[in-house]
């Protein structure tokens, strides 16, 4: 029982989703200034980032435009399919 309960809301929310690449030319889009002030915040916060700034850029942007989506779509919450 709980199981069904568990699938129709996963169901549910796959049916209202959106495209990876809504997310991706969001992120294109997006001035550097927001992602740079988040970088700097990171760099204070945690010390030395490995991965270059470049490809830190080009993630915080992503996780921006996330971040904006779920806003504009009114989410209460979501879930992220990486795949490695």
């Amino acid at each position: 029982m709980v199981w069904m309960v568990e699938k129709k809301i996963v169901h549910h929310v796959l049916d209202m989703g959106f495209e990876q690449v809504e997310i991706v030319e969001k992120a294109k889009a997006m001035p550097d200034e927001e992602a740079l002030q988040f970088l700097s915040w990171m760099k204070q916060e945690y010390g030395k980032i490995l991965p270059t700034d470049e490809v830190m850029i080009a993630q915080i942007k992503m996780y921006l435009a996330l971040r904006e989506l779920v806003e504009e779509k009114g989410y209460d919450f979501i879930a992220v399919k990486c795949l490695t």
